[in-house]
């Protein structure tokens, strides 16, 4: 909950680099319903917090599928420069959707996929990090071809006739 010395505390600061954490999973979640809008499929933000963030749907799909949204900043440490993103083991999205807030860039899998690459699990959380290196490359070593916009026409699949299936495996 914010309190109105939050709010004070945010103005004075300004910047995105000093956005409070409920403000940076809000942007995360904004640009990844931009990213699904740009690719023609609808989505909307669930109000309660459940390990659901967004839920998509193609207009020709047979079904929505659920979205777990994780953003990160980049974190300065030992002279290097990371994403970190952090799931519950126990997430009942079908897929997670990674956010670089700084680099607006997102990238989309399927839960067991965030899984298989997360370098450690630990207390009920999955953890997957990324440096980045010279000139903003080195996550694309993890996740290379997992940029939203080429996982959306693999995650809703054209059937034979026109329409749309949903796919858990893109």
């Amino acid at each position: 909950m914010h309190t109105q010395k939050d709010s004070q505390d945010h103005q004075e600061r300004g910047g995105l680099e000093k956005l409070l954490p409920v403000e940076v999973g809000r942007a995360g979640e904004l640009l990844v319903q931009y990213r699904l809008m740009k690719g023609g499929i609808s989505s909307g933000q669930l109000t309660i917090d459940c390990g659901v963030d967004v839920v998509a749907y193609h207009r020709q799909a047979q079904r929505p599928i659920t979205i777990q949204v994780k953003t990160s900043r980049p974190q300065c440490r030992y002279e290097r420069t990371k994403l970190n993103w952090c799931v519950r083991r126990e997430c009942p999205a079908h897929y997670v959707a990674l956010v670089d807030l700084e680099g607006d860039r997102v990238w989309l899998m399927d839960y067991a996929s965030f899984m298989q690459r997360a370098q450690q699990q630990r207390d009920g959380e999955a953890s997957l990090w990324a440096y980045i290196h010279e000139g903003g490359r080195g996550v694309e070593d993890k996740l290379g071809g997992l940029e939203i916009e080429a996982a959306i026409p693999r995650i809703f699949v054209t059937c034979g006739g026109g329409g749309y299936y949903f796919s858990l495996y893109p």
